[in-house]
C-alpha cells in the first residue's frame, strides 16, 4: 500500500486533493517527549477502515465538549509520532508526514462529523487521530485512538465497510470468529477450519460425531451414527464347542470356544467384540481361521509352523473364545483409533509372557492384537494368538510378513514379548 503526499484528503467545503495544513502550524513546534506527563484525556474517534475513492466516508468524534474545537490529523501509519508544544508536550500516535485533514466543533451532544471525502487515488492509506487542545498550556489535551483507512477504486457492494477489492467475503460482516479465514456469514464450519472433512461425510471434523464414518446413518435414531455405535458386549458368549485342550503354561490353552462360521476378517473381529471374546484358531480348535495380525490388506490365518495370510476381505473360519482364568471381561482400555473401517479400543501393555497377555485380553473383553491392526506399525515382536497350544507361542517378525515362535516342552512358560490387546468397538 503506498502512502501519497498528504494533500489528498478533503473535508467539509474543501475540494478533493486540496492542500491541507501541516499539524505543526496549529499544534506548535515539536518538543522532546516528556515521560513525566500525566495521561492525556480521551476522545472517541469512530470511522471507516475502508472507503472507495472520491466518495464520502465516515470519520467523527462522539464525546467532544459542546463547541470544543477538534483537529482530525492524518498520518502515515500508527506508531510513535512527534510531540508538540501547544498540546502540552503530548506525543501523537501516528507517524509523519502528518497533516490536518479536517476540523470541527462539538455539537450539543458532543458529536462531530468531519464530512470526509476520500482521495482520488486508489491504493492509498491514511491513519487518523483526533486532538482537542485542553487546559492550561495544553496539559489536559484530549487524544483519540488511531483509525487507519484504506482507499480502493471500487464499491462496497455489501455495505460492510470493506471495499470489494479488499472484501474477503460478501456478507453483512467481516467477523471471523474461528480465525479460519472464512467470514462467519459464509462459514460452513463455525468453530473449526472450513473444508476439514477427513471422512468426506459432509460434517466438519470438529463437529463430526463419528470420525472416519458417515454421520447420517443412524438406524435406531439414538443420535449415535451406526458405524460408531458400540457393538462390544451386545451378545452373550456361548461356548458352543466346549473347552479346548493343549499343554500351555498355567493351562492357558483351556479356552472355551465357539465356531461362528466363515466370514471376512472385519466381520469376524466385530463378532468377537460383540461377545467380548478373543480370536482363537489353533491346532486344538482347528487351523486356518482368522488371527489378530494385519499385513497391509491381508490378515494372518492360524497355521502351525508356517505363517499364512490372505485378503482380509476374503472368507475364513471365525473361531472365538474366552479364557476361564479371567475374573472380568470389562476392564477399560485407554486408547481409541479408527483404522481400515473399524473403530478400535486398545492398549499397549508392554513386555509380557504369553499367558499374561492372553489373560489381560480376556479381562478386558479383547483379543491379543498386533499394532498393525490399529495402524501403528508392522507388529514386529508382538504376540499373536497361539497357533499350537501345546506348546508354542508366536510373535510377529519380518516387518509384519512372518512369525517366529517358542517351542517348549509341555507347560513351559514363554519368553517375554510385547503385548497389545484390543477390540473392534464399531465399524463395518
Amino acid at each position: 500500500m503506498r502512502t501519497l503526499p498528504l494533500i489528498l484528503l478533503a473535508a467539509c467545503s474543501q475540494a478533493p486533493d486540496a492542500p491541507v495544513e501541516s499539524a505543526a502550524t496549529v499544534l506548535g513546534a515539536e518538543v522532546p517527549a516528556d515521560a513525566t506527563l500525566p495521561p492525556p484525556t480521551t476522545l472517541t474517534l469512530v470511522g471507516d477502515t475502508f472507503a472507495s475513492v472520491e466518495t464520502p466516508f465516515d470519520m467523527g468524534v462522539t464525546d467532544a465538549f459542546p463547541e470544543e474545537h477538534v483537529f482530525l490529523l492524518a498520518g502515515a501509519e500508527p506508531g510513535e509520532g512527534p510531540c508538540h508544544r501547544l498540546i502540552g508536550g503530548y506525543c501523537l500516535d501516528i507517524t509523519p508526514p502528518i497533516a490536518i485533514a479536517a476540523t470541527g466543533a462539538g455539537g450539543p451532544d458532543g458529536t462531530i462529523d468531519f464530512g470526509m471525502i476520500a482521495p482520488r487515488y486508489a491504493g492509498s492509506r491514511y491513519c487518523f487521530q483526533a486532538v482537542a487542545v485542553r487546559g492550561l498550556a495544553g496539559l489536559a489535551t484530549g487524544l483519540s485512538e488511531v483509525i487507519c483507512t484504506d482507499f480502493c477504486a471500487d464499491e462496497d457492494a455489501d455495505r460492510d465497510g470493506y471495499c470489494d477489492a479488499f472484501d474477503v467475503c460478501f456478507g453483512p460482516d467481516e467477523v471471523d470468529g474461528d480465525a479460519d479465514g472464512i467470514c462467519d456469514s459464509l462459514d460452513t464450519c463455525p468453530g473449526g477450519a472450513d473444508g476439514a472433512d477427513s471422512d468426506s461425510d459432509g460434517v466438519c471434523d470438529h463437529l463430526d460425531a463419528c470420525p472416519g464414518f458417515p454421520d447420517d446413518l443412524d438406524e435406531n435414531g439414538d443420535g449415535v451414527p451406526d458405524d460408531c455405535e458400540s457393538v462390544w458386549g451386545e451378545v452373550a458368549f456361548v461356548a458352543t464347542h466346549g473347552r479346548a485342550s493343549g499343554c500351555s503354561y498355567d493351562n492357558a490353552h483351556e479356552v472355551d470356544w465357539a465356531d461362528l462360521g466363515s466370514m471376512d476378517w472385519h466381520s469376524c473381529m466385530l463378532e468377537a467384540s460383540r461377545r467380548k471374546a478373543m480370536l482363537y484358531s489353533n491346532a486344538y480348535t482347528y487351523n486356518g481361521g482368522w488371527s489378530t495380525h494385519r499385513n497391509g490388506d491381508n490378515a494372518m490365518t492360524s497355521n502351525w509352523s508356517t505363517y499364512t495370510e490372505q485378503s482380509a476381505t476374503s472368507s475364513a473360519a471365525c473361531l472365538v473364545g474366552r479364557d476361564p482364568r479371567a475374573w472380568s471381561d470389562s476392564e477399560p482400555l485407554l486408547f481409541e483409533a479408527e483404522h481400515d473401517g473399524l473403530l478400535w479400543v486398545y492398549e499397549d501393555l508392554g513386555a509380557r509372557n504369553y499367558d499374561e497377555c492372553q489373560l489381560e485380553a480376556a479381562n478386558h473383553g479383547a483379543s491379543i492384537i498386533s499394532p498393525s491392526v490399529v495402524g501403528l506399525g508392522t507388529g514386529d515382536n508382538y504376540w499373536v494368538n497361539t497357533v499350537h497350544a501345546c506348546n508354542t507361542y508366536e510373535w510377529i517378525g519380518c516387518s509384519g510378513g512372518c512369525y517366529s515362535y517358542d517351542n517348549y516342552g509341555a507347560y513351559s512358560r514363554s519368553s517375554v514379548r510385547d503385548c497389545m490387546i484390543g477390540y473392534a468397538k464399531a465399524g463395518s
